[in-house]
């Protein structure tokens, strides 16, 4: 009986050469000070999280490293509001001291808390809290919870620059959805990259994440970038198998693998 292999992974990354190169630019843009947006799609099983995760790696790897903030999106009527960029910066949070905490939080300070419960007492006793809440009218409380998370983000990404992920957008609530679109339409001097990925096989027409995409502006006009990680070529499989069983498949294992997987990695 022939031997599994060790792992069902691959250690070495396969592939994306293509979609590293288009994100590039937006990398360096951020760096420079400049936020930029970029959409991330691919089908289930195509490895989305996968080049996330390495893209990551590399962006840590620089010369100038990135700051990595991230969060992923649950399923519809499971999440609470701004969910997935709670997640993302709660841990950022949490490794901050008192000085750094009340730095980056700034004049908002009563929005985080309201996101944040468990940050009160530290920016209580830091005297970041005003003596009285604001009041704000209803129909401007979004609107100034956006511009006090961008604000969070932004000061954020003074240190050094930021890699905002947020991931499955397909699934998330209408609040981060909202966040997203706002900061690809809005030009601040902030050195963050904002990657929000989604999957186009869980969005049809009606989607709410499909009215989200369709309220950005084009990529013509500034807009955020749209880049799309696509199945694996069947030279890309060989490699990916290779990687995992040790060995170069046979032409026969090879055109197996294709025509079953149809390019996809986590079922190759």
């Amino acid at each position: 009986m022939p031997t599994m292999p060790a792992t069902m992974n691959s250690a070495r990354f396969v592939g994306r050469d293509a979609a590293f190169i288009r994100l590039a630019p937006a990398l360096e843009a951020a760096s420079d000070g400049e936020a930029v947006t970029v959409l991330l799609e691919g089908p289930g099983g195509v490895g989305v999280t996968r080049f996330v995760d390495e893209l990551a790696r590399r962006v840590i790897g620089l010369p100038e490293s990135f700051e990595i903030v991230r969060g992923r999106s649950y399923r519809p009527g499971s999440e609470e509001p701004y969910g997935p960029i709670i997640r993302s910066l709660r841990p950022v949070f949490q490794g901050m001291d008192e000085s750094e905490l009340t730095r980056v939080v700034g004049p908002a300070a009563e929005d985080v808390v309201r996101l944040f419960p468990e940050v009160l007492g530290r920016l209580s006793a830091t005297g970041a809290l005003p003596e009285r809440p604001t009041s704000t009218a209803l129909e401007r409380r979004q609107g100034r919870v956006l511009e006090s998370l961008l604000g969070v983000v932004g000061r954020l990404a003074e240190a050094r620059p930021v890699l905002f992920v947020l991931e499955d957008l397909h699934d998330a609530d209408a609040a981060s959805r909202a966040f997203v679109s706002f900061m690809s339409r809005i030009r601040r001097a902030h050195r963050v990259c904002l990657v929000a990925t989604w999957q186009p096989d869980e969005v049809g027409r009606d989607h709410p994440w499909a009215r989200t995409l369709a309220e950005m502006a084009p990529e013509s006009d500034r807009g955020p970038a749209r880049i799309a990680i696509l199945p694996l070529e069947r030279a890309e499989l060989a490699e990916l198998v290779q990687s995992i069983e040790g060995e170069r498949p046979t032409a026969s294992a090879l055109v197996l693998v294709a025509d079953r997987s149809r390019g996809l990695p986590l079922v190759a």
